[in-house]
């Protein structure tokens, strides 16, 4: 007997609109720091083959992720910025990824 038969089909998919509907404070923090971690990592990779242009220490993948709270909270430090397009584009559209309203 398969998932359909028995009337069991997508159960992942309920489960998580179940999280969502029961916990959503925990959904959007979990998904913002998901989000903020692989968008730093992109922006780590994407900037560190540049490191001769930049020579900003791109090596530590915190350093990606550093740059992403500070675009997403708008503070914008700028001890790290990115230099190549790429990044910038990772890095400008972040704030929207991560807004929840």
């Amino acid at each position: 007997m398969d998932r359909e038969t028995l009337g069991c089909a997508n159960q992942e998919g309920f489960a998580i609109k179940a999280e969502v509907k029961f916990r959503p404070y925990h959904m959007v923090c979990v998904l913002v720091i998901f989000s903020t971690a692989v968008l730093g990592f992109g922006l780590r990779n994407t900037e560190i083959v540049f490191l001769h242009v930049s020579r900003l220490d791109w090596y530590p993948v915190w350093n990606g992720i550093w740059c992403i709270m500070m675009s997403m909270t708008t503070v914008g430090y700028g001890d790290y910025y990115p230099t190549t397009n790429i990044g910038r584009v990772i890095s400008t559209n972040q704030p929207f990824a991560n807004n929840p309203s």
